[in-house]
């Protein structure tokens, strides 16, 4: 194990920095989605990197956070069209 940390750190790994990066910003997009009908995720990341480099760090990783995204937006408009229904007229012939 502490090979391996030492063999990250030499070829400028980050341990783990992305992945976390990932899940933050996924949280704090799903936190953002509840109340906005907008995101920026290159913004918000771009944010997250001023506190901590390396966050969200690969391809695969963004990808990751836009398909969520969408499955989020998905969610949200499945849900207000679920609560649209407020009285329904069900008469018995």
């Amino acid at each position: 194990m502490l090979k391996t940390v030492q063999t990250d750190l030499r070829e400028g790994r980050s341990a783990g920095v992305g992945r976390t990066g990932t899940f933050i910003a996924l949280d704090r997009l799903l936190q953002h989605i509840r109340d906005h009908e907008f995101v920026d995720i290159l913004g918000l990341v771009s944010e997250m990197r001023s506190y901590r480099m390396s966050m969200v760090q690969t391809e695969e990783q963004y990808i990751f956070i836009h398909q969520c995204v969408q499955l989020m937006w998905l969610r949200k408009k499945q849900q207000f069209c679920i609560s649209d229904v407020i009285y329904e007229n069900v008469s018995k012939s």
